[in-house]
């Protein structure tokens, strides 16, 4: 997300955040049914057996993940009704509507938390610049000789 920010202060000002430029194409803001359901379920982890049920049901009634983004809303509703408890079924669909955020915003390979029922403001975020790592490979510099 930085390097977009980046990107888009470099074009100018011309471009506007939010103006459509071109051809219009479907984008999907996906994020892992697992991530999901642990939040739906409570549960901090998403490697649990519980977790894994829940994912195998769904996944074996609608084919594959994408068809949770590309299946029409109301079909997909009917669907997750039928098959899992109403408080999963609503995390599924609000984050399908796009009514998710991560808090805080991912960065560096550290991951943002997922909270269902906000949506962020990504022209507002903050660019949160991390302490360099020290590196564990030893230099030349760090060894000594005795003479």
């Amino acid at each position: 997300l930085q390097r977009a920010i980046e990107l888009s202060k470099a074009q100018g000002s011309e471009r506007e955040f939010g103006t459509f430029y071109g051809q219009k194409r479907n984008f999907y803001r996906m994020v892992p049914l697992v991530e999901i359901l642990a939040h739906a379920l409570g549960i901090k982890n998403s490697n649990t057996k519980k977790v894994t049920l829940f994912y195998e049901i769904i996944i074996g009634a609608i084919g594959n993940e994408c068809k949770l983004w590309t299946t029409k809303l109301e079909v997909l509703t009917e669907i997750l009704q039928q098959l899992v408890d109403e408080p999963i079924a609503r995390a599924i669909i609000e984050v399908r509507k796009g009514n998710f955020c991560f808090s805080p915003p991912g960065f560096d390979g550290t991951y943002g938390e997922l909270i269902i029922g906000e949506t962020s403001n990504y022209q507002n975020i903050e660019i949160i610049k991390g302490a360099k790592r020290a590196s564990q490979q030893l230099t030349l510099d760090r060894f000594s000789t005795k003479d």
